[in-house]
């Protein structure tokens, strides 16, 4: 006999579906499927009181029409109701193997590991690692290759490393580090090639370096870099072509650059750039054709931009941006073909969007977005077909425009606000800021409605609102944006469903032949 909530679930699922949900993008096509779970109530309506298909497509027509929506452009739409009562809350999408991977709570099993393949209907439960309520709580999820690799806990082991190939049976957990319930937590799951890299604490050597290919013999300490039980704390991991740097302390040089390539002869410091214990306090790293660019200070000159090549002789300060002991702080460092962008501020001009070679002289302000000491605060710097895209206010009074989308070449002439989409002085206040092809999505607020998923072209008039999936004032607030199959997925409240799964249609449908668990829980 069935519970009283799974009876509810059931009669949730025949009043919000009159078609077979495999069969819905094959038959109806995706448009239509979409159109299902609108959210839009009309549309809700007429497929729950059992219209037509054709009647539905009438209707889905008209609403398209009403949004302003060409009748070639697809629409978001809900992927799965997973969790019916108060929506699932899925986070960390990650696209590994043809597969969507997150996280999220049904009601039934707690937070657990989920797949999709993004087309209606298609989301399943990976599996049930912690059985019961409580959930596994699975976290920090990388893709290496075709697998995905995460840290959870089965109620036994603690929070261990675990892989998965988005089967049931293809997930287990790697290895038991720390052996017993306490667990390693391993943190800084970062992917070099077909190998991952991650710090984890054995409980006899404290935070140190590690690296896995899957198997248990393969899952090893790197070295041991502050010794005994001590921690030498590895964090910003990034690969830079088949180096892998990140900032640690052995103890006697404090927080500076190291370089691995997964041997324990291969992981040295690279260089002392902060002499003595303090450390230089390497940060926001990043990688621009084999070269690290970072922040770093020597004591001297304050928290400046640096590069590296891996060598003490390679490893030097670019340029003073803020001279004498002032500091730029460089942030928000970032790779557009070959030249890196990133945000600084030289005393004069306040935070600003600059851009280097790795040269002195070719270490530029780009464009003082916002005109003296302010800030213009560049953030959220996103590349798209060898353009950066980014936020920015040029002011916040008069005629400034606020918080707005902007783009640049590397240009004065070429760093142009792209649309202002609340007009004045008030903000829309872009991010999420996810490029997919030759498209930018982000989500943004406007003037009649909340924050919703956007598009742009780097055009004005290719910059547009997708759909209002909360209908109104209301904001959906789309994130963690991630494209499998030519879907990009990401999780939006329709103020009907909760914070469930949706995705859009970005590409053509790309066939797979997989079959996905059927499950059924009596809750």
């Amino acid at each position: 006999m069935m519970s009283a909530r799974r009876v509810a679930r059931e009669n949730s699922r025949r009043l919000s579906y009159k078609f077979p949900l495999v069969a819905l993008p094959l038959v109806l096509g995706v448009g239509l499927a979409a159109a299902l779970t609108l959210g839009l109530p009309a549309v809700r309506a007429a497929t729950s009181l059992g219209s037509s298909p054709e009647q539905t497509a009438l209707l889905v027509r008209a609403t398209r029409a009403s949004l302003g929506v060409s009748q070639g452009v697809s629409l978001p739409y809900l992927v799965r109701d997973i969790n019916p009562i108060t929506g699932s809350f899925p986070a960390e999408l990650v696209a590994a193997g043809g597969w969507l991977f997150f996280r999220a709570d049904d009601g039934v099993h707690g937070e657990e590991l989920w797949g999709s393949l993004g087309s209606v209907g298609g989301a399943f439960l990976v599996r049930d690692i912690l059985t019961g309520p409580d959930g596994s709580e699975p976290e920090k999820l990388a893709a290496v290759g075709d697998r995905l690799f995460f840290r959870a806990s089965d109620g036994i082991h603690g929070t261990e490393l675990w892989v998965s190939d988005g089967t049931a049976a293809g997930t287990a957990m790697v290895r038991d580090i720390r052996l017993g319930p306490e667990g390693s937590s391993p943190l800084d799951l970062t992917a070099l090639g077909d190998t991952l890299f991650f710090v984890a604490n054995d409980g006899s050597n404290g935070y140190e370096l590690w690296k896995s290919d899957g198997t248990f013999s393969g899952t090893v300490m790197v070295r041991d870099i502050y010794t005994e039980v001590f921690s030498a704390s590895p964090n910003w991991l990034i690969a830079a072509g088949d180096t892998l740097y990140f900032r640690a302390s052995d103890g006697s040089h404090g927080p500076e650059l190291w370089r691995s390539d997964g041997t324990l002869s291969g992981t040295i410091l690279v260089r002392d750039i902060y002499s003595g214990t303090d450390g230089s306090l390497m940060r926001y790293p990043a990688a621009v054709d084999g070269m690290l660019f970072f922040q770093a200070s020597d004591g001297a000159h304050g928290a400046e931009l640096w590069r590296s090549d891996g060598t003490y002789t390679g490893t030097l300060m670019v340029r003073d941006i803020y001279t004498g002991t002032g500091e730029s702080q460089p942030r928000h460092l970032t790779n557009v073909n070959g030249t890196l962008f990133f945000v600084a501020t030289d005393g004069v001009h306040g935070l600003e969007l600059w851009r280097s070679d790795g040269t002195y002289t070719g270490t530029v302000l780009v464009r003082d977005i916002f005109p003296g000491i302010p800030d213009a605060e560049p953030s959220n710097l996103t590349v798209m077909s060898d353009t950066l895209f980014f936020r920015a206010a040029d002011g916040w009074v008069g005629d400034a425009h606020g918080a707005e989308l902007w783009r640049s070449d590397g240009t004065p002439s070429g760093t142009i606000m792209i649309r202002d989409i609340i007009l004045g002085p008030g903000f829309s206040f872009p991010h999420e800021l996810t490029g997919v092809s030759d498209t930018l999505y982000f989500q943004a607020s406007s003037t009649n409605y909340g924050y919703e998923l956007w598009k742009s072209d780097g055009s004005y008039t290719g910059t547009v609102m997708v759909m209002d999936v909360y209908s109104g004032t209301g904001s959906s607030s789309p994130r963690y944006m991630a494209e499998v199959n030519n879907r990009l997925c990401f999780r939006a409240d329709d103020g009907i469903h909760g914070v469930e799964l949706w995705a859009l249609a970005v590409g053509p449908d790309v066939i797979r032949h997989v079959h996905l668990p059927l499950i059924l829980h009596d809750g």
